[in-house]
């Protein structure tokens, strides 16, 4: 397993996934919103979008 990278280093970034499969967050400047499932113990996040 690689070693995860910093992408922004100082930006306030979150994401939260909803109970119905929906996501949203933040990437320090734009909302985003998106679609997550799990199977089992994995879980894939579908595509964020920005949110106007």
């Amino acid at each position: 397993m690689t070693k995860p990278t910093a992408v922004l280093a100082f930006a306030a970034v979150a994401l939260a996934l909803g109970l119905t499969g929906c996501s949203t967050g933040t990437d320090g400047c734009n909302r985003l919103v998106g679609t997550w499932s799990m199977s089992g113990d994995a879980v894939e996040l579908g595509t964020l979008e920005r949110a106007d």
